[in-house]
């Protein structure tokens, strides 16, 4: 049976990553110098593409593709509010507890982090194809458990996430032929006008915030600053840090 990241690699999968991954790329480009949990690849091993992170990590179920760590997305072996983005692909539909998933990234997040969460739509052509059992015995991403874009955001309200964004993406139906799917592109344009909740794919971006929660990164950005510019010249470390605890007080 074919799995996942097995279908990446057919000609409609390559092209439903191309997809997915700029709009994630559009996202991403906007944080820079930060940690980045990607759980579940694009086939081989595919990361996020333009993403200006500081670190970046790569799990997924099974060492088929190229990853940095295997393990199960409901269970991750991360330490709790380190993780600046958590970046779900597809990880969801093809788990059997899809909260616990959720709640596991809502954990290693970082107050302040974002979770951006790609998932099939029930309500699409891809939704209605995934109905038939014909296709469900082929595999992935046919027998994974499609949800709606509703039913994610409520879920991450129940984990106290606010979402920020709701994206819905590839509108074309899930047609395995390349010619065929440059004919259909310019349903990509009047689709999204006319009915913007019928992508075969929605993108959904939340944030984490913690109550009287003050981040530390700008405050150490500004006492770096006063230092490079010869305001400040701290002797040693020690007087720095009880100045920082002082700030964040």
């Amino acid at each position: 049976m074919k799995t996942l990241q097995n279908w990446f690699e057919t000609p409609l999968g390559r092209l439903l990553a191309a997809v997915e991954r700029q709009a994630l790329d559009h996202h991403l480009d906007r944080w820079a110098g930060a940690t980045l949990l990607q759980i579940g690849g694009f086939g081989d091993g595919q990361r996020v593409l333009r993403a200006n992170t500081s670190r970046q990590w790569l799990v997924g179920r099974s060492a088929e593709s190229k990853v940095d760590c295997v393990l199960r997305p409901e269970q991750l072996p991360f330490q709790s509010n380190t993780m600046d983005i958590v970046v779900l692909v597809h990880s969801l539909e093809f788990s059997d507890n899809p909260h616990r998933v959720l709640r596991e990234a809502e954990r290693v997040l970082a107050p302040e982090g974002y979770l951006l969460v790609l998932s099939f739509n029930l309500l699409s052509l891809w939704g209605c194809a995934h109905a038939l059992p014909a296709l469900q015995r082929r595999g992935a991403p046919w027998n994974g458990e499609y949800f709606t874009s509703r039913r994610v955001r409520d879920w991450l309200t129940l984990l106290d996430l606010t979402t920020i964004s709701v994206e819905h993406l590839f509108y074309r139906p899930p047609i395995n032929r390349s010619r065929l799917q440059q004919r259909l592109l310019p349903m990509e344009n009047w689709a999204a006008r006319v009915v913007p909740w019928f992508g075969g794919v929605h993108l959904t971006v939340a944030q984490k915030h913690v109550a009287g929660m003050t981040p530390l990164r700008p405050v150490l950005w500004r006492r770096r600053r006063l230092v490079a510019g010869g305001l400040a010249q701290p002797t040693s470390r020690k007087p720095l840090d009880v100045a920082l605890r002082r700030d964040i007080q």
